[in-house]
């Protein structure tokens, strides 16, 4: 839509306020609690991507960002509360944001986050978790290092390569937020992903993956 604000801040403000109104796992039936509680996450993760992009296209227009602040922080405080991650607290048996220390673990869902946060960070004067936004960075940069593959886990024994391009893109906005360069990692991990998670046929990213030594 470019600079059509007719357009999309009418449907961007129609998004905030139906975001406002609260989304959580219960508004999800996929069958599985697991991907209930994934998709509310994303939720408010995409929410915060759609609104912040209409802030930044329309950066010279302040009542845009008055309008649509409060459901990015909204989203922000919902995505970052204990609940809203259950689903993977009790798939690795603790919570994430208690072992980023643990490269034993992938969790490479944090990515959504992470990328949220970065977005958030972008746009709001008022960001406060600029702390656990590094440390959750710092985590994936080390995890996507670690791994042979460049593709940690999302949950034990399940890999899946479009969330582990979610930690890539963080990684890589973070960096570009704070002025760090984190190329020689990314260019090492864009080498790992063509050659363990694209399908050669296709050129296509693998939705999951179960390369060498993954069973």
């Amino acid at each position: 839509y470019g600079d059509r604000l007719d357009v999309t801040f009418p449907r961007a403000l129609a998004l905030a306020r139906e975001v406002e109104a609260g989304v959580g796992a219960d508004d999800f039936a996929t069958g599985s609690a697991r991907f209930d509680g994934e998709w509310a996450l994303v939720t408010h993760q995409m929410t915060i991507l759609a609104l912040a992009q209409v802030i930044l296209t329309h950066a010279h227009r302040s009542d845009v960002a008055d309008a649509l602040m409060p459901a990015i922080r909204r989203s922000t405080a919902v995505l970052l509360a204990a609940e809203t991650r259950a689903f993977a607290t009790e798939a690795w048996g603790s919570d994430a944001f208690e072992a980023l220390d643990d490269r034993a673990r992938g969790d490479a869902w944090l990515g959504y986050v992470a990328l949220a946060l970065g977005m958030s960070r972008a746009v709001d004067p008022e960001f406060e978790h600029a702390a656990l936004h590094d440390a959750l960075v710092r985590a994936l940069l080390a995890r996507l290092d670690a791994d042979p593959e460049g593709l940690p886990e999302s949950y034990p024994g399940e890999t899946f390569p479009p969330d582990v391009s979610a930690c890539v893109g963080a990684i890589g906005l973070r960096a570009r937020l704070v002025g760090e360069d984190e190329s020689v990692l990314l260019s090492r991990w864009a080498g790992r992903a063509r050659a363990y998670a694209v399908d050669p046929a296709s050129g296509w990213l693998r939705q999951s993956e179960d390369g060498p030594g993954r069973g």
